[in-house]
């Protein structure tokens, strides 16, 4: 007997969770996403507070694994502190696209690291704050890349 096993991508799974607290609104909450950082699907996903100025958007949550690719403590890091050079436009220009658009944004890529080749994925969706909010101002999203150890090393 052969056992298939699907592994989807953290991209994936953030965009599901996103549709699935949107529940036919324009937008989720915030308050929807129900954080757990001992939930296995958070491992890859984390949620900016932004700034008008989006290298300067907070990490107000950040899973393990995102954490480990990053470099990043769980909260409180910057996007800009955050990003080895190579990666920085396009995931600025994902976030500004997200925001600016209210709908999902992604980046994906590669860079050379010591020689190596590093791939990332990345996704960022737009969600609401406080009651009465119109406009987006918090990004939930997911990051991976194939080479997590490296990633912050790289400036």
């Amino acid at each position: 007997m052969t056992q298939t096993v699907t592994k989807r991508r953290a991209t994936d799974q953030a965009r599901e969770r996103w549709q699935a607290v949107r529940q036919g609104a324009r937008l989720p909450r915030l308050y929807q996403l129900r954080v757990a950082a001992d939930d296995a699907q958070w491992r890859n996903q984390f949620i900016l507070r932004c700034d008008a100025n989006v290298p300067m958007s907070v990490f107000i949550f950040c899973g393990e694994t995102a954490q480990a690719a990053l470099g990043l403590d769980r909260f409180g890091g910057t996007l800009q502190a955050a990003l080895p050079g190579p990666i920085r436009e396009p995931i600025y220009a994902a976030c500004n696209e997200a925001l600016d658009s209210s709908t999902p944004a992604g980046a994906e890529g590669s860079y050379e690291d010591d020689g190596a080749e590093v791939l990332y994925r990345s996704i960022f969706l737009p969600m609401l704050g406080t009651e009465g909010e119109e406009a987006a101002t918090y990004l939930f999203g997911a990051f991976s890349s194939n080479s997590p150890t490296r990633l912050a090393a790289v400036q």
